[in-house]
């Protein structure tokens, strides 16, 4: 954009500089309205995102601020160390579909325009693609207390009972 002003500024004849001057300044107001309307239009916009199994929904703005989580009723039956990373995953996924939202906003109110197409990009690169979901893990139950090692573990601790066996004959030596 700049470039055209250098080259109307390079023009020598004056009548001929201020017809190019008004035509710029003709651009830039359309300009100036179709970016208007873009941000009037991505202020509305809202991406929402349901979980697989429908038990939670998130809603995210344009800028990807988490306006609403909804939960329905299969959310009962999911292990509360569950749900936290749900809502999270839906999030990512709802933060990730702003760019192509935006982006078709913008074709139909700044057509293929350079600052657009740098808006689009700045968000892909705020909200990427999450990875794929991997397996859920599995992890104990948070009300159960257990002592001893990890089942998943090859080899149980090794531990010394010589060690402790001396040392109840000393405590009982004293006595």
């Amino acid at each position: 954009m700049f470039e055209e002003f250098d080259e109307i500024l390079a023009v020598e004849d004056p009548v001929d500089m201020a017809r190019r001057l008004d035509e710029q300044d003709v651009k830039l107001e359309r300009m100036a309205r179709s970016y208007a309307e873009l941000d009037r239009a991505t202020e509305s916009l809202r991406v929402t995102e349901t979980d697989p199994s429908g038990a939670i929904a998130v809603t995210v703005d344009a800028q990807g601020r988490l306006l609403e989580v909804r939960t329905g009723p299969v959310v009962a039956r999911l292990a509360p160390e569950q749900v936290g990373p749900r809502v999270l995953a839906c999030v990512r996924r709802a933060q990730a579909g702003i760019a192509a939202r935006v982006e078709e906003v913008a074709r139909q109110t700044v057509g293929e325009d350079e600052m657009a197409v740098h808006v689009v990009s700045t968000l892909r690169e705020r909200f990427p693609a999450p990875e794929p979901a991997s397996p859920p893990r599995t992890t104990a139950d948070p009300a159960v207390l257990s002592f001893g090692w990890d089942d998943s573990d090859d080899d149980p601790p090794r531990r010394s009972h010589r060690r402790y066996g001396s040392r109840a004959a000393e405590v009982g030596r004293r006595a």
